[in-house]
């Protein structure tokens, strides 16, 4: 059964978070609602804390990212900390728990464009809290796309393998060019025999989701691979805002995919742009190009830390294909600093997983390109 033979419906909606969403869906037997699919942005306060949340729900599957700075400091002084958060929205009620724990770091009700949740940042503190829809400022009016279809290789056949894909990417129709190859280019899959070039969001899922299901098809000829379980593939392509305003969008892009063998894999990619010139940020305009060495040592005597090892231990001698571990182009910046993120195998084994290394601006200190200066971050030259 071809993709051609899928019910394909383009929505646009007005969600009940005010957030335009395009809905691309190839389920056969998936109705979407208003209320399922959306992205928004947040805020709220506490005596102590103010708070801004990015939220995102794929039909119910949450995903957000915290950030929370002392109550009444200067924008300028604010020392920001970012909780990342996953979790269910099941009817109008909202858990969001830190991954991996089965306490809920946020839970409440939302109505409309408010959420009235306790928050819970331990267990020994709850506090109630009140989270509004709040536009940011100096960030990029973007949507969100959503496609996703499973094709089976004999419908006639109940043990039939089957593929099933989905993928959301972020669009902006009224940003300039320059900003909506950005995000088309972020968007797109790679297929060795695509030889199209898409000029639209739509259209470029669209055949990212045909292109999926013909490279399976082919690959799965064989009446041996046909037949067995083990040939079901699956891929999905999550994107998440970590931060769009003040000058700065960054969006995360992590794709999981699975062809068969013992395991998926996953990859986890970012995209960050200027907002006012469109043009992407680059570690250069971040940090000083003298400054790469000092750096390097940061992020190497971090990993030992995170890894629980000394300053004097090897690196390669406790699971890891390095001893030096250098900043790579894979990073990304929001208000509590600069994060280095190694995919699977680039500096360590499976095993090891994806690897983090992150530092808060006032880590940076002395290292930091003088002519970033954003509004809001809590680095600022003295």
């Amino acid at each position: 059964m071809g993709f051609s033979s899928f019910v394909i419906k383009f929505t646009t909606l007005r969600k009940l978070t005010g957030i335009t969403v395009t809905l691309l869906c190839a389920f056969s037997h998936l109705i979407i609602n208003a209320q399922q699919i959306y992205h928004a942005r947040f805020s709220g306060n506490t005596a102590a804390f103010s708070y801004t949340l990015y939220l995102q729900n794929v039909m119910g599957d949450l995903s957000a990212n915290l950030y929370s700075y002392p109550a009444g400091t200067e924008s300028y002084n604010k020392v920001t900390d970012r909780t990342e958060l996953i979790g269910k929205l099941i009817d109008g009620t909202i858990q969001l728990r830190k991954p991996g724990e089965k306490a809920a770091f946020i839970e409440g009700k939302l109505h409309g464009d408010t959420i009235n949740a306790i928050l819970s940042p331990s267990e020994e503190i709850q506090v109630e809290i009140n989270l509004t829809k709040t536009p940011g400022s100096g960030g990029l009016s973007v949507t969100l796309a959503y496609i996703g279809g499973k094709q089976a290789l004999n419908p006639a056949d109940p043990f039939t393998p089957h593929a099933t894909i989905e993928l959301t990417a972020f669009v902006c129709d009224g940003c300039v060019t320059a900003v909506k190859q950005q995000l088309l280019r972020f968007a797109a899959l790679d297929f060795p025999d695509d030889s199209v070039q898409e000029t639209h969001t739509d259209s470029l899922l669209k055949l990212a989701v045909k292109k999926y299901f013909a490279q399976y098809s082919r690959l799965s000829e064989s009446p041996d691979v046909a037949r067995s379980a083990g040939n079901n593939w699956e891929r999905v392509q999550q994107m998440q805002l970590l931060y769009n305003e003040q000058g700065v969008y960054c969006a995360e892009k992590l794709i999981y995919a699975y062809t068969g063998g013992a395991h998926g894999l996953t990859n986890t990619s970012y995209l960050l742009l200027n907002t006012h010139t469109g043009l992407p940020i680059e570690l250069p305009d971040l940090i000083t190009p003298d400054s790469i060495p000092a750096l390097t040592t940061r992020i190497t005597n971090k990993l030992k830390l995170q890894s629980g090892l000394g300053m004097t231990d090897s690196l390669s001698a406790n699971g890891f294909f390095v001893d030096v571990v250098r900043p790579n182009e894979n990073f990304y910046v929001c208000p509590d600093g600069l994060g280095f993120v190694y995919n699977t195998y680039e500096i360590a084994p499976y095993a090891k997983g994806l690897i983090r290394v992150s530092f808060n601006w006032n880590e940076l200190s002395g290292l930091l390109n003088e002519s970033f200066v954003i509004p809001g971050y809590t680095y600022r030259k003295q």
